[in-house]
């Protein structure tokens, strides 16, 4: 994906992303993936089933992966150790239902790494208020065994 710097205002203040796409002619898609791409976070995009739709290089840095087709399509509360399993499926079925939600939980990466994350899901939705998907961010808290 090319990089397109953003125009500034004749103030010299940035405008809006999306202002600056526009008339830059930068397809919203393009510029909302790059904005996603951005982020040290793990953001998810996941769909009505629980799959994983898309991760950003962030998430597949938190993951310990750099390549999405080792998790793309997977549930992911599966990805979760067993005993945290129940607490984010419960906390995914509230989103899809259209709930913003928030937990804290162990997680080890794919590598093997014990992290602690704070997640945060929020519904997305169609025009006519239909949720069509889970925007879930995850934050990497650090090393889960170095905290007493």
């Amino acid at each position: 994906m090319a990089s397109h710097p953003l125009p500034q205002t004749d103030e010299g203040h940035d405008r809006s992303a999306l202002a600056a796409a526009k008339e830059a002619r930068i397809p919203t898609d393009e510029l909302m993936i790059g904005l996603l791409e951005q982020s040290r976070d793990c953001v998810k995009i996941l769909g009505m089933d629980g799959t994983l739709d898309f991760i950003n290089c962030g998430g597949l840095d938190a993951f310990g992966t750099r390549d999405f087709a080792e998790v793309q399509g997977l549930v992911w509360w599966t990805l979760w150790p067993a005993h945290t399993q129940d607490i984010v499926q419960d906390a995914f079925d509230r989103a899809r239902k259209g709930q913003e939600v928030e937990f804290a939980a162990e997680c080890p990466t794919m590598k093997g790494n014990l992290r602690k994350w704070v997640v945060r899901l929020k519904p997305m939705t169609a025009d006519d208020g239909s949720v069509v998907g889970v925007l879930c961010t995850s934050q990497d808290m650090g090393d889960a065994e170095s905290e007493v």
